[in-house]
């Protein structure tokens, strides 16, 4: 029977130890809300349990926000401006439901992982948008139907090391390689 190195095994372990751990993007928090005023505004605190990184602000804002230089939407959190999109903006996808009366602005922002630690500090997040004066409720179906802003923060949870968990799988090895160094001398 072939041995196994203990280099190799340390190695196994230590891959699966990383690969069972590696942090997957998570829903931070998200909302959806009709458009049922001109220059209609929001704002919500939600909490915000842990620390993330790689952390993107997912938009959609579908409503009258035609080729004038008034119909815009700002997106905030806690006070920080993340998007300032009209028409024409760079990099977003607009999609045209009904011309001049219905249009989709459509992306993602970046957020770096300093600027969310410092957000996130209290855990809890600010968020706000507001609709530019000439962007009106045009919810009826022949005019491109309801008019909403959805939005979804995700990211990665970051990693917390934790002391318990590291000193069991510490003392796992040590003891697996004095079992080894056992077994190599009975040889």
């Amino acid at each position: 029977m072939k041995k196994i190195s203990f280099a190799t095994l340390l190695a196994v372990i230590l891959y699966f130890f990383v690969a069972v751990s590696a942090a997957t993007a998570t829903l931070i928090a998200s909302d959806s809300t009709d458009i049922w005023k001109t220059a209609q505004t929001y704002s919500k605190d939600f909490a915000v349990p842990g620390q993330y990184n790689n952390v993107s602000l997912n938009l959609y804002a579908k409503g009258d926000y035609g080729i004038f230089t008034t119909e815009w939407i700002k997106f905030s959190i806690d006070g920080v401006l993340l998007a300032d999109w009209t028409f024409s903006t760079p990099d977003i996808t607009v999609e045209t439901h009904k011309r001049y009366y219905d249009y989709a602005m459509i992306g993602t922002v970046a957020i770096p992982d300093n600027l969310f630690a410092g957000m996130t500090g209290d855990n809890r997040l600010q968020v706000s948008w507001v609709n530019g004066p000439n962007v009106n409720p045009y919810n009826q179906s022949y005019l491109g139907g309801q008019d909403f802003v959805s939005w979804s923060l995700q990211g990665n949870p970051a990693p917390v090391p934790e002391p318990a968990t590291l000193f069991l799988f510490g003392t796992g090895l040590i003891g697996m390689a004095a079992g080894f160094r056992r077994g190599r001398k009975k040889s």
